[in-house]
């Protein structure tokens, strides 16, 4: 009786243990919570941040945790090293697709239908390591391709598919936006802003030698970009232009400049989510900048007017390699450029795909062009 009494206490705790790994741990998106759920994969409360790998049925499963959240689960076929050489969305995703098909975890009948094997197929990758040479590109007609070759040389899978965010997040425009919006409340910047440092032969200068700027990328058309703009002091050192005297530069400055200047630099968001109900954040813009850019996007800015008083601007994180825009419009009081207190006001809308934007840029300039 004892000894059954003492084995019913080891199952009813074991229960409870189960039952608080899964309400413990948290999950970058809901599919992640199913997945884990579905495989029965109880205690990743206590894995440490980074990765582990686990055995399931003889299969290698990589777990990866980032401050405690679960942000992947998936059969390895990419190398730790290719990650960090070159970062892209795609890793998670085709790990992931991969384990679905060997273990039909997804609740998204549709999370690989535009995938295509040029060679191969999935069964195919039973042959691939994390070892495996893999070469992959993105084509003009916005597609990934990934290949993967044996030690001779010979391919042995191919496969492709589009440039699609939800499609790589595994989840639904909606929950992405949630997370962007949590995930920045809560972000701060670990590491102080660099100081600056710039190459002046990548610069031109203007003929009194006292404007210096530094050429960058356009996005859309020419008037939306990353130049940034410099003024040499009385040592004739180089230093960040931000000045109420020259607010379109200034203002491009704010946003495409890390410099400590703009450490105490304040913006609040109005965010329109895609349920088209609103959402308030302020926070340091350093931070907001610096959270958008470990999140793989590239910051373009077009100045919209500065003749009244207030700048106002258009500014573009972009992200090639997932295929959407964050487009943010901003409004500064002119008096407080040149402030280092300086509050900015903008209304934002997230994740909205390249291709309409590129689309809605192409028909205003044709609709422009025809008047």
């Amino acid at each position: 009786m004892k000894n059954l009494k003492y084995k019913i206490g080891l199952v009813l705790l074991g229960l409870l243990t189960s039952a608080t790994s899964f309400a413990q741990v948290t999950y970058a998106t809901t599919q992640l919570q199913h997945t884990a759920k579905q495989l029965g994969l109880t205690r990743l409360d206590t894995l440490k941040d980074g990765n582990t790998i686990l055995r399931y049925k003889g299969t290698r499963i990589n777990i990866r945790k980032k401050d405690g959240r679960v942000e992947s689960i998936g059969r390895r076929i990419f190398s730790s090293q290719l990650r960090k050489e070159n970062p892209l969305p795609i890793y998670d995703y085709l790990e992931f697709a991969y384990l679905d098909k060997l273990y039909k975890v997804s609740e998204n009948p549709l999370l690989y239908t535009d995938l295509k094997f040029t060679v191969g197929s999935w069964a195919s990758l039973a042959d691939v390591k994390e070892t495996t040479p893999c070469n992959i590109s993105m084509t003009e007609s916005k597609r990934y391709s990934v290949t993967w070759t044996d030690g001779a040389g010979q391919t042995i899978a191919s496969l492709t598919f589009p440039v699609d965010y939800e499609r790589m997040a595994m989840t639904s425009r909606q929950e992405l936006e949630s997370n962007f919006i949590n995930d920045l409340k809560n972000y701060k910047r670990t590491s102080a802003t660099p100081a600056l440092s710039l190459d002046k032969e990548k610069m031109t200068t203007s003929e009194d030698g006292r404007l210096w700027t530094l050429p960058g990328e356009t996005y859309l058309m020419n008037s939306i970009n990353n130049d940034t703009y410099y003024i040499t002091d009385r040592k004739k050192n180089l230093q960040t232009l931000w000045h109420v005297k020259n607010p379109a530069r200034s203002t491009r400055n704010l946003f495409c400049v890390v410099d400590p200047l703009f450490d105490n630099v304040t913006i609040s968001i109005r965010f329109t989510m895609y349920d088209m109900s609103i959402q308030t954040v302020e926070v340091r813009l350093r931070d907001f900048l610096d959270y958008c850019r470990q999140k793989g996007c590239e910051t373009y800015v077009g100045i919209e007017s500065f003749e009244e008083e207030e700048v106002k601007a258009s500014v573009f994180m972009y992200d090639k390699a997932s295929g959407y825009d964050h487009i943010f419009h901003v409004s500064i009081p002119k008096k407080q450029v040149g402030a280092s207190n300086c509050k900015v006001s903008a209304r934002g809308s997230l994740y909205a795909p390249t291709t309409n934007v590129t689309t809605l840029f192409v028909e205003f300039d044709q609709k422009g062009s025809k008047k």
